[in-house]
């Protein structure tokens, strides 16, 4: 985990990306910080609110107790989910109908 993070650091545009902020938080958590981690996906939610940065926080929040939290987290990825599969159902049916 120590070469990982040590990578993302000296790759700006990977760590800067959304999927090289998410592989920071989680190096971060594996060295028993939580604050960070939680904040950190809780900012990545609010930017951008897809599916997997809700469950990694539903797992952080599992693995700290909060099973409530961890639920809702996890319902809200599963929605997501179905909404991005509702969305791409939708522009599949928009592209055969125009063709």
């Amino acid at each position: 985990m120590a070469d990982v993070r040590r990578d993302l650091e000296t790759g700006r545009d990977l760590r800067n990306s959304l999927f090289g902020r998410a592989l920071l938080r989680i190096s971060t958590f594996r060295r028993e910080d939580t604050t960070r981690p939680r904040q950190g996906y809780e900012t990545a939610i609010s930017d951008n609110p897809t599916w997997d940065n809700f469950a990694r926080l539903g797992y952080l929040k599992y693995t700290l107790g909060d099973f409530s939290g961890a639920e809702q987290c996890y319902i809200d990825a599963e929605d997501e989910l179905n909404g991005q599969g509702i969305a791409a159902l939708c522009l599949g049916r928009a592209a055969t109908r125009s063709a």
